[in-house]
This record gives structure tokens, sequence and C-alpha cells, in this order.
């Protein structure tokens, strides 16, 4: 007697292609239906790629930035620290002053605010540096620590009943043009403690 085994094998595929085939055109359908107003704001414009990157890499593309920014501005001691395990991702030291950041970044989204999501209170950084993109031009604000959670810059949990990972929320309006950028790391720096 021939073996079918095979042969129902050979079914079962061609059955499972096929539902895969139809979800993947159902859902493709439905997008296509939907009306885009988010689509639209960012199609074509310069920042247009960020919408692509997954969460990480936006996260090592914030960190990356915030170290060639402040190199640009002729600080030669900046270090980024790579690795998802490190109690800060940037450093800055001038003299006898150091500011160590954690670094968040956040696209606007529908309803032109930035979340910062992930932001921790349990790890060793000074201050905050959050990067807001909008379709074309960018804004930041950087925040101390002991600041974070508190006045203006309340947080609130990412998770109902979570303690571990907070998320902040801002508009544009609460974020600041890179035209002060310079004079804020000055600013920063010389309020940081000093390092022996």
């Amino acid at each position: 007697m021939p073996r079918r085994i095979g042969f129902w094998k050979g079914i079962e595929r061609t059955k499972t292609f096929i539902i895969k085939e139809k979800a993947h055109s159902i859902f493709q359908d439905l997008l296509e239906k939907k009306p885009s107003i988010y689509g639209q704001i960012w199609r074509g414009k310069p920042f247009e790629k960020i919408k692509y990157i997954a969460t990480t890499e936006k996260g090592d593309l914030g960190e990356d930035f915030l170290e060639c920014m402040l190199r640009h501005l002729g600080y030669s001691e900046v270090h980024t620290k790579k690795g998802r395990r490190g109690q800060y991702d940037v450093s800055i030291k001038s003299g006898r002053k150091s500011i160590f950041f954690e670094v968040k970044v956040a696209s606007q989204d529908t309803n032109n605010n930035f979340q910062f999501n992930g932001t921790r209170y349990d790890t060793n950084y000074s201050h905050l540096f959050c990067l807001g993109i909008t379709p074309s031009a960018l804004a930041y604000l950087i925040i101390k620590k002991g600041q974070i959670g508190s006045g203006n810059y309340k947080m609130v949990t990412m998770a109902k009943g979570s303690n571990a990972t907070f998320k902040l929320t801002r508009t544009l309006e609460q974020l600041k043009s890179f035209d002060a950028f310079d004079a804020d790391i000055k600013n920063f720096l010389e309020e940081s403690d000093s390092i022996n």
C-alpha cells in the first residue's frame, strides 16, 4: 500500500500558505481603505525614515546623535555606552565637571505629542536628554534627574501597576529648538558636580 502521508503534508502546507496570503491581502486592503493623515504628514519629509526604524535603533540613533552634537560643539571627552545594561547612555566631561545622559527619542504622534518611553528612576544618570523628531525638524529637552517625576516633568507608568519604567509626554512647545543647545550644555555642565 503506497504511503500518502507526504501528499497530506503537501496539502496542509498549501492550505497554510493560502491562509497566510489571504491574511496579508485582507490587511493590505484594510490599510489602503484607512485614511492616513499621519502618513501624509511624514511622507516625503526629511525625517520620514524615522517612522520605519525599530525602537531600539531609534535609541541608538539618539545616542549617536547626542555624541556627534557634543563633539561638534568642541567637547572631546564624550563617551557613549553601547549595550542595553548601562547606567547611562552618553557622558560628557569638561574639566572637572561631568554629565551622564539617559537618552530618549520620540517622533511626533498623531496628537502632535512626543512620548518619551522607558524612562527609569533606578539607573545612575544625571540628566535626561529627550530628542523630539517632527517630519522636518528636531527639538530637544534636557532635564536634571532630580526634577523628573515632579512639577512640570510628571511621568506615568508604562504598564498599569508597574513601577519600573515610565513615559514622559511633551508637546512641541514644551521642547526647545537646537538654537539653545550649546548654551544649555554649558549651563548644565556649570551646575554639575565636580569629579575628583
